[in-house]
């Protein structure tokens, strides 16, 4: 079987190994031409500069949510605070899809991008979802 390439998934005989600088080490990738090793580098450059922000927004989006639902819990069932949860959570995978290696190695880092942006789209579907059967279908506490 024929290795794939880290970017587009795509199995070629032959491909071009690459060290990439990401989080003060050199991490190995394999592409199969010009276009997927430059737009790997990309990535990879965006997720080094950006992957404390994406810790900062999953953290602060899941604190304020437990805090507001806690606050809330006798209004709402804590509705408000599930939606902030949910939602934040999903605003911040779809500004920063960062998925975890075994996503990258078996579906190839483009595709990896597009299934966390789904994921986080989904995320926040769910919290409208769950905040509007909370706090409008449920009886009040």
């Amino acid at each position: 079987m024929a290795e794939k390439c880290d970017w587009c998934a795509k199995a070629a005989a032959e491909l071009k190994q690459i060290q990439l600088p990401f989080r003060h080490k050199s991490e190995e990738a394999k592409t199969c031409g010009e276009p997927c090793e430059k737009e790997l580098r990309k990535f990879i450059e965006y997720a080094d500069g950006h992957i404390m922000h994406y810790f900062i927004g999953l953290i602060l989006s899941i604190l304020s949510g437990l805090i507001i639902t806690f606050w809330r819990i006798k209004i709402d069932y804590g509705a408000l605070g599930v939606l902030i949860i949910f939602a934040g959570s999903g605003v911040t995978l779809m500004k920063y899809p960062f998925v975890t290696h075994r996503t990258i190695t078996l579906l190839g880092a483009k595709k990896a991008i597009a299934s966390g942006r789904i994921i986080g789209a989904v995320s926040i579907v769910f919290g409208i979802a769950f905040w509007f059967v909370l706090a409008t279908i449920l009886p009040r506490p």
